[in-house]
């Protein structure tokens, strides 16, 4: 069995290690390359499954190879059977590669058994997230988009006030929903030249002073009708690793796709010791570990504050 394991999870690393030669000869066409053959067990079997009916939200779930208890929460919570019951919605978790072959191999054994994940042959870098976008674009597109109508991004580290989400969607317009992105949307950015900076951008990568306006990463929403035009505009659109910007941005200008601002729903610095989630964040940033320890805390007040009750041994895993 270790020998099977093990084998295997060196030969995705060969195909990781090819993925990058492509990475690199993409980025001087200077535009992103789509293509991919994954194994069925690694390619969200059950969420395929769930597709063939209509769904009213998919969420599309950004997440580290590493980051386990994160992806156990979300099926526990937005992945629970009465949640997605009532919202009509599917989870699937889109990953890279981990270098770590360990990591890697219990991915792999996460994804076959569960059916949520879709793990791509890539490596799971902070510099890959914009593969991880348009990846994940192009599996909902071949393999969901008649189904869905809402497809909702949201990174690992997010808590999401469902019952919201719901009220809101309800009262989208189709002209709206069709033309635009929901989202704490980010207008005149100046692009960051400091050299320390996480965020550092060379004029080569990116020659403007400012980016187009684009949304924050940890949760907005997509019309499912929106996913071929962000796709399509990505064969064609500069490459940017600062996946927000280009996924949200540059990929949305170049589509025509313009953007709703809903700041008000956002809690981006939640505090620490609060003893409660604020009542109007549809998305809060859980990313210090004090929330971590504290999410299913928070995630039962909102249970709590929306007079709703869920069993936690009920996960429905997609």
């Amino acid at each position: 069995m270790c020998v099977k394991t093990c084998f295997f999870a060196v030969a995705t690393f060969l195909v990781g290690m090819l993925f990058l030669v492509s990475v690199r000869l993409s980025l001087e066409e200077q535009h992103v390359t789509v293509d991919y053959d994954l194994p069925p067990f690694l390619d969200g079997w059950k969420v395929q499954l769930h597709c063939r009916s209509p769904l009213e939200v998919l969420f599309f779930v950004h997440t580290a190879s590493e980051h386990a208890a994160h992806r156990q929460f979300l099926r526990e919570t937005l992945g629970h059977s009465s949640i997605s019951e009532q919202l009509k919605s599917a989870l699937i978790f889109f990953v890279g590669q981990s270098k770590n072959l360990t990591t890697r191999a219990a991915v792999h054994a996460e994804a076959k058994a569960l059916g949520d994940m879709v793990v791509f042959p890539f490596l799971d870098t902070y510099r890959n997230l914009t593969y991880k976008f348009v990846y994940g674009l192009k599996w909902v597109t071949d393999n969901c988009r008649d189904s869905v109508r809402f497809v909702v991004k949201i990174d690992d580290d997010a808590l999401v006030n469902v019952f919201l989400l719901a009220d809101y969607l309800r009262n989208i317009t189709d002209t709206e929903a069709e033309s635009s992105i929901h989202c704490l949307a980010w207008r005149r950015t100046v692009a960051v030249r400091n050299r320390k900076s996480k965020w550092y951008v060379t004029r080569q990568e990116y020659p403007s002073r400012m980016y187009p306006t684009y949304c924050g990463g940890l949760g907005f929403i997509l019309h499912s009708k929106l996913l071929p035009l962000l796709f399509n505009a990505s064969r064609q659109a500069p490459f940017l690793w600062v996946d927000d910007v280009y996924s949200t941005g540059i990929l949305a200008k170049a589509a025509h796709v313009g953007h709703i601002q809903i700041r008000r729903y956002y809690e981006l610095y939640p505090n620490e010791t609060a003893a409660n989630v604020r009542p109007d964040a549809m998305f809060t940033h859980l990313g210090v570990p004090g929330l971590v320890e504290q999410r299913y805390r928070l995630w039962d007040n909102i249970l709590q504050m929306n007079n709703a009750s869920v069993s936690r041994t009920e996960a429905s895993g997609g």
